[in-house]
């Protein structure tokens, strides 16, 4: 047997173990492509659902911070407002205050505001015989003048005439006076210091509201 008779078979031997080697490589190539190709498309899925995620979390995260901002300010608007409201409450007690005080030191003015107040104490008791009581410091302002105008108001708005009886406080009530029936039934307080009390019970919820209209 010659060397080329006897090479052929090892050759066929060789070349068929090559070819065997060669398929197995590009089978795992492939099959390294195909692995990678999966892993790269599963890695693209998680990195978008993260990114979804994320987004959704941010816009959640916006959501919240954007509703305690408007929380945050509307607590703030409402501190604001009662600042606003008590700061202006002030104001106009004050005002009222002082407004009262310059009457009670103005002898012609009081006498008007005098005339005022008795004759509304006098309707609101609504009877006949009244006694009214005022501060021993009226005593020189309350005359027959005065009395006469009174009267002439309250019987012409009542329809009958009154009687009244005064009396004078050994203290000083403030200013204005005080009207009740005979018997104390029926009591009313329209002093300056009565007065003030109701303005500070009413006039708070009123400049409640002027704010509120100022800020539509």
């Amino acid at each position: 047997m010659t060397d080329e008779t006897t090479g052929a078979p090892e050759q066929a031997m060789v070349d068929s173990i090559r070819w065997d080697a060669e398929s197995q490589a590009r089978l795992l190539v492939e099959n390294a492509e195909g692995v990678a190709r999966t892993e790269l498309e599963n890695a693209s899925r998680e990195a978008e659902v993260a990114l979804t995620e994320s987004r959704a979390r941010a816009e959640r995260d916006a959501a919240k911070l954007k509703a305690r901002s408007l929380a945050n300010a509307r607590l703030e608007a409402r501190r604001i407002l009662m600042r606003a409201r008590d700061e202006g409450v002030r104001n106009v007690l004050t005002l009222v205050e002082r407004s009262l005080k310059d009457i009670k030191s103005d002898p012609a003015r009081y006498r008007r505001a005098l005339v005022y107040l008795m004759s509304e104490a006098i309707e609101g008791v609504a009877e006949k015989n009244v006694a009214i009581t005022l501060g021993a410091a009226d005593r020189g302002l309350v005359d027959d003048v005065l009395m006469d105008e009174v009267k002439s108001r309250t019987n012409q708005r009542l329809g009958f005439d009154i009687e009244a009886d005064l009396r004078f406080d050994d203290g000083d009530l403030g200013g204005g006076c005080v009207a009740a029936s005979l018997g104390g039934r029926v009591r009313l307080d329209n002093t300056f210091a009565r007065r003030l009390t109701e303005a500070k019970t009413h006039i708070g919820p009123s400049i409640i509201d002027e704010i509120g209209k100022s800020r539509e």
